[in-house]
């Protein structure tokens, strides 16, 4: 029995390594959409103002933003084995079945029919997901999780600060995709105001 309690810990720890690396590259997919819509946004002002992104594509991208960032946290949490996993997958679950049969459909995809290789591609990791939840969740119920008093302080701040920081990261780096350029950009503006 130990020997089984052992290799499902693993499993566990294995799976949150999963998820935590899928929700940073998650992220990382939605930064670089965003930079290639505003991109698109900033050369189609002009010529091609019907070229631009439309607000709910915006909108679209912030929310599987979030989504993934959930995708992150719950990962980190579980791979620390913390009962806390179980919540963040049960929200980060029900939030990606809302946006496939809801938000998606009715709001999103406004009238327009989504790619079919893209979409079944969503449907198939959401289903995984759904299973890598039953299966946190019942771990959970049978004791393999631990509770937030019998995880390390240290470790427990260390894991709750981390993300919180690259939350507020990757949210500003949505906000101001160009920000990198522009502060590249800068002492050369600062030089020419100088000459005037």
């Amino acid at each position: 029995m130990p020997l089984a309690n052992s290799a499902i810990d693993v499993v566990l720890q294995l799976l949150g390594l999963f998820y935590a690396f899928a929700g940073y590259i998650a992220v990382r997919a939605v930064h670089q959409a965003r930079l290639i819509d505003m991109a698109i946004d900033v050369l189609s002002a002009v010529a091609l103002p019907e070229e631009m992104t439309p607000p709910r594509e915006h909108q679209r991208a912030l929310w599987l933003l979030i989504a993934s960032l959930l995708i992150l946290a719950g990962g980190i949490a579980l791979l620390l084995q913390m009962e806390l996993a179980a919540w963040i997958f049960l929200a980060s679950a029900t939030l990606q079945i809302a946006y496939l049969l809801f938000a998606a459909p009715h709001y999103f995809d406004d009238g327009e029919k989504p790619d079919g290789q893209g979409r079944q591609g969503s449907n198939n990791a959401a289903m995984l997901y759904v299973a890598a939840t039953v299966f946190v969740l019942w771990a959970l119920q049978t004791g393999r999780l631990k509770p937030l008093s019998s995880i390390p302080l240290e470790l427990a701040a260390a894991a709750a600060i981390g993300v919180a920081v690259y939350a507020m990261y990757a949210l500003w780096k949505f906000a101001r995709p160009f920000s990198w350029w522009r502060g590249a950009q800068s002492p050369v503006e600062g030089d020419d105001d100088s000459q005037t």
